[in-house]
């Protein structure tokens, strides 16, 4: 099989090896922790390990498990966001979390599948969520607005974003 996006796919597995070697140990015995309380404590949510989100640099570390619901993955906005020069604020009166990159501004409200992106109201497919005192919300949806891409490479379940 040839190159998609930026990895040939022998590459992909190397580079996920490289992504799991950026934690302590410490650090991933707390991820895969709260990953078995995601798994106690919520119905249809399905963490997965921190190594299938993927880009080049490598830019990121999660705090708390990337996850599945409803077909979809769901990362922290705020580590998503801050390594590619977004910032990020959360309102909890509102329960309302604002990502702003150059002339992008991005409102997505916890539990709703409504957002607003530069005043224009649109859906996303799953709403956003708190896990682990974090607000997480669709990869694709984020890294789109934020001027990325995303390719899934399913013959190893590795989602790479593309700068």
């Amino acid at each position: 099989m040839g190159t998609i996006g930026a990895f040939a796919d022998d590459n992909l597995v190397g580079r996920k090896e490289r992504a799991r070697k950026q934690y302590s140990k410490e650090e991933l015995s707390l991820l895969e922790e709260k990953a078995r309380l995601i798994r106690t404590n919520y119905d249809n949510i399905y963490p997965i390990g921190v190594e299938k989100v993927l880009n080049e640099s490598m830019n990121f570390k999660f705090d708390t498990p990337p996850v599945i619901k409803e077909g979809r993955t769901l990362v922290p906005v705020r580590t998503i966001s801050e390594a590619f020069e977004a910032s990020v604020e959360w309102n909890p009166l509102e329960r309302r979390v604002a990502v702003r990159k150059g002339n992008k501004e991005i409102f997505i409200w916890i539990g709703e599948k409504k957002v607003s992106v530069n005043e224009t109201k649109e859906e996303i497919d799953v709403p956003a969520l708190i896990l682990n005192g974090r607000a997480m919300v669709p990869l694709r949806f984020i890294t789109e607005k934020l001027g990325l891409s995303i390719i899934y490479h399913e013959d190893n379940g590795i989602i790479e974003i593309i700068e």
